[in-house]
């Protein structure tokens, strides 16, 4: 195995797993109102990554983008109980399960992203 090669983490994976899966209507209602970027921190991890919008395209890479418009600090636990449905985000925000700064409009369109 390369070591130099990076290794995407499950919380990354899923969501562009997710965003390759989202319908073509949804995709576009979601991200077409999106030019932004999402910090995320995945708590007891060193899983950190960012989500990138621009008119419609979407990108997920590995570490620390400079000026997010959001940042998110939570779980995996959590962040799969969300895309599982289990876990309401507004509901995750307002019982301290999820850390956002910046805009939280933004965050809940990304939450979105990963909802079934």
């Amino acid at each position: 195995m390369n070591s130099d090669k990076k290794q995407t983490g499950p919380i990354q994976k899923l969501f562009e797993e997710r965003a390759a899966d989202m319908a073509d209507d949804k995709r576009v209602r979601l991200m077409g109102v999106l030019s932004d970027s999402v910090q995320f921190y995945v708590k007891g991890t060193k899983e950190r990554f960012f989500l990138k919008f621009d008119n419609g395209e979407f990108t997920c890479e590995e570490g620390i983008e400079k000026k997010p418009g959001s940042t998110i600090t939570i779980s995996e636990a959590d962040i799969e109980a969300i895309a599982d449905d289990r876990l309401n985000p507004q509901i995750a925000m307002i019982s301290d399960k999820v850390k956002i700064e910046g805009k939280t409009a933004l965050a809940l369109y990304v939450f979105n992203i990963i909802t079934d």
